[in-house]
């Protein structure tokens, strides 16, 4: 790939990851507000949703690491870990329109969400906390900053966030249900 369209691709995620930060801000007041335009939507779509970012995470990482050359520190690989998984569970609760997919997918979000949001922190605040990488790729690497603060890790994060939201949204309806 050539650097200018290296470059593109960082610049279009890095506004689709700015989206989703409004995104969620958005999700929030909504969900605070008890909007429920807004939580019945996700209800309704969740799954398709969670999917949708699950997928688009799954396949990004590949094409930066694959593609790009972007080779993943260890915390990346536990990031990949935990979201890999949820492109097939959510495929699975698509296809038999299952939402208990909630009790599985959730803490592996949770979980690479801990893990994004602790690479991101030591990026940006405290690089020695980073020193648990050892061999390999740096975890403190930046391979770009878009729009002075978001980073792979952050993407990373963005997206599980984003799913844990949706997850919750999910568990709180299938809750209220008969």
């Amino acid at each position: 790939m050539s650097e200018s369209a290296i470059n593109m691709l960082n610049t279009v995620l890095s506004f689709f990851t700015l989206l989703g930060h409004i995104g969620i801000g958005g999700f929030l007041i909504a969900w605070w507000l008890k909007e429920d335009r807004v939580l019945s939507i996700v209800r309704r779509h969740g799954l398709f949703l969670s999917f949708g970012v699950a997928l688009a995470a799954t396949f990004l990482s590949l094409i930066y690491s694959n593609i790009i050359g972007y080779e993943p520190c260890i915390l990346c690989w536990y990031q990949r870990i935990f979201m890999y998984p949820l492109v097939v569970l959510f495929g699975i609760a698509l296809w038999k329109k299952d939402t208990t997919v909630v009790r599985y997918a959730l803490p592996l979000a949770v979980l690479g969400g801990l893990i994004g949001l602790f690479q991101y922190y030591g990026q940006f605040f405290n690089a020695s906390a980073l020193d648990v990488c050892g061999a390999g790729p740096s975890c403190a690497q930046l391979f770009f900053v878009g729009f002075g603060y978001i980073t792979i890790p952050l993407m990373s994060l963005t997206s599980f966030v984003l799913i844990i939201l949706f997850m919750m949204v999910l568990k709180r309806g299938s809750s209220e249900r008969p």
